[in-house]
């Protein structure tokens, strides 16, 4: 359930430029039939409050209108919100579907952390890793 709200805010939302999934060493996070989800541990970098931090979300359904999707996330750790700065999705051969960065100027959208969701495990493990660079 936690990975099919995952996957249905990545319909509408900003995704990195291609090719930023080669070589990561991806952290599963949560394996549901549906998919998974993983975080890029060596991404993880503090700025005060903020932690930023890139994603992944894989579609395992054989119907999904995509692979997996890429996202560099910002986490309000003490606020319990995030934002997503941008991103892409993929096709199971590694073709960009759609990507979308923040223009110069954009304010991020923060949305509140629900307790069970995928932020709520990108914040868990992000804002909780103490090994998260200043």
């Amino acid at each position: 359930m936690i990975l099919a709200l995952a996957i249905a805010a990545l319909a509408a939302q900003p995704a990195p430029p291609a090719g930023v999934d080669a070589g990561t060493a991806w952290e599963l996070l949560l394996e549901e039939p549906a998919g998974q989800i993983l975080l890029d541990p060596v991404s993880i970098a503090r700025d005060g409050d903020i932690v930023r931090v890139r994603v992944k979300t894989v579609d395992a359904r054989p119907n999904a209108s995509f692979s997996y999707a890429i996202m560099r996330m910002a986490i309000d750790c003490p606020g319990r919100r995030d934002a997503i700065e941008g991103g892409a999705s993929f096709t199971r051969d590694g073709r960009v579907i759609n990507s979308r960065a923040l223009e110069p100027g954009e304010a991020l959208e923060w949305v509140p952390i629900e307790t069970g969701s995928a932020s709520d495990l990108y914040h868990r493990r992000a804002c909780g890793a103490a090994g998260a660079r200043r």
